[in-house]
């Protein structure tokens, strides 16, 4: 399948070079989101808040993570795309694009009355 591309790899690096740029601050904030949260922790008397707070790290923790996949997927795709359009080779960087579209797909989150109901630890109420 031949597709209608003009890919001008100056302007690839250059895209690719900005989001660097722009994600570079997501390292400093998943450290500052990790301290709070750690200092929260060990200040935090309650049980059931340190169990909220645990919880909620889980989730921020894997938040984070499926960004980084999914920046890493795109520049990823991006780049081997664009080596392939360059040699030549369309199929291929059509193949490499699908590639790293796949390899950042989320589930989208389950709206409020689908999730399961939290309890603190020995009660039968809802948090």
């Amino acid at each position: 399948m031949a597709a209608d591309w003009n890919v001008k790899a100056a302007e690839v690096q250059r895209v690719l070079t900005l989001t660097q740029e722009a994600t570079q601050p997501l390292d400093a904030i998943s450290k500052d989101i990790s301290d709070g949260l750690g200092w929260a922790m060990r200040y935090s008397h309650s049980n059931p808040i340190q169990t909220v707070l645990s919880e909620f790290a889980d989730m921020i923790t894997a938040d984070m993570k499926a960004v980084g996949n999914q920046v890493f997927g795109s520049v990823n795709g991006a780049v081997e795309a664009t080596k392939a359009y360059v040699a030549g080779q369309e199929e291929m960087a059509a193949n490499a694009m699908r590639k790293s579209q796949d390899a950042w797909q989320v589930d989208p989150p389950k709206p409020p009355s689908e999730e399961p109901k939290r309890h603190a630890p020995g009660s039968t109420k809802a948090i």
